[in-house]
């Protein structure tokens, strides 16, 4: 099955729908404009960059108002990844070295692998060695 890309009223339709907010909103329908332009009605990069907005703290839930808060400008001057490898990328710069350098050992074991081959991977190689080993 393949998706196209979403139109402009699906977007408005999508953010709303995520916001808790009615699609009909001002606000909502600009940010949807600009989430539209952004990803070009891609699914995928949509929500991605929704969840890049609240990562960066652009999006954010504002209790006393009970509602979602952002402002257009800062939106609008956020860049979207050009694909989906440098989303992960900057997932992964994100989580801990520990973390980083498990996914190293296990990017090299293929698309499947068993934990405790990982595991031993790990215990018999030093951080140096892992590092430089992937240069």
């Amino acid at each position: 099955m393949k998706i196209g890309s979403l139109t402009l009223d699906n977007v408005i339709s999508l953010v709303a729908e995520a916001l808790g907010m009615n699609d009909d909103d001002n606000k909502v329908i600009t940010l949807a404009e600009t989430i539209h332009k952004k990803t070009e009605g891609n699914p995928f990069f949509i929500l991605t960059f929704l969840k890049c907005l609240h990562d960066e703290q652009l999006l954010q839930y504002n209790f006393g108002a009970m509602k979602w808060t952002w402002d257009d400008d800062e939106v609008n001057s956020m860049m979207v990844a050009e694909n989906v490898a440098s989303v992960l990328v900057k997932k992964m710069n994100r989580l801990g070295e520990a973390t980083q350098r498990m996914l190293m050992v296990a990017s090299c074991l293929g698309a499947t692998f068993r934990l405790s081959a990982v595991m031993e991977v790990m215990k018999n190689m030093s951080p140096a060695e892992m590092m430089s080993s992937m240069r």
